[in-house]
C-alpha cells in the first residue's frame, strides 16, 4: 500500500482557519497598542514643553505661544510636531487669564492617529483626558 506524502485539503482549511482565528484577535489588540505608544510620545513630548515653558517664565516673567522661542525646532506657525507627526502641539493663553498667569499646551492628533484624544496640559498642572494621564 503506498501513503501520499503531504496535507489533504481538509488539513489545510483547518490551518487556514486557525490563523485567521489568532490574526482576527491578535491585530485589533496590536493597533490599540501602537494608538498608545504614539500618545505616549506626545505625553512626553508636552511634559518637556511644559517644562521648557517653566524656564522661558523664570526669565521673562511671562510664557510664549510661540514655541519656537523654547528653542524647539516648530513650523511657520509656531507649532511643535512630535518626532514621526502623529501629534501636532500648540500653545495659547488659558481661559480668562493673562499670560504671565497661565498657558495651555495642546497636543492635536494627526494622521492615522486622528481618532485618538486631543490631549491638554496647563502650567496649573490640569490634564485631560485625566483618564489617559493617570
Amino acid at each position: 500500500m503506498k501513503y501520499n506524502k503531504g496535507y489533504n485539503l481538509v488539513e489545510l482549511t483547518i490551518v487556514v482557519a486557525i490563523i485567521a482565528i489568532l490574526i482576527t484577535i491578535a491585530f485589533p489588540n496590536y493597533q490599540q497598542y501602537m494608538v498608545n505608544s504614539r500618545r505616549s510620545e506626545a505625553m512626553t513630548n508636552l511634559l518637556v514643553l511644559m517644562q521648557l515653558q517653566e524656564s522661558f517664565f523664570l526669565e521673562n516673567r511671562v510664557y510664549t505661544t510661540d514655541l519656537n522661542d523654547l528653542g524647539v525646532n516648530t513650523n511657520v506657525d509656531g507649532s511643535f510636531d512630535t518626532e514621526n507627526a502623529f501629534y501636532r502641539i500648540t500653545a495659547a493663553q488659558c481661559t480668562g487669564m493673562a499670560l504671565n498667569r497661565c498657558i495651555t499646551l495642546t497636543a492635536t492628533p494627526m494622521g492615522v492617529q486622528t481618532g485618538d484624544n486631543t490631549l491638554t496640559l496647563n502650567s496649573l498642572g490640569e490634564r485631560t483626558p485625566i483618564n489617559i494621564w493617570d
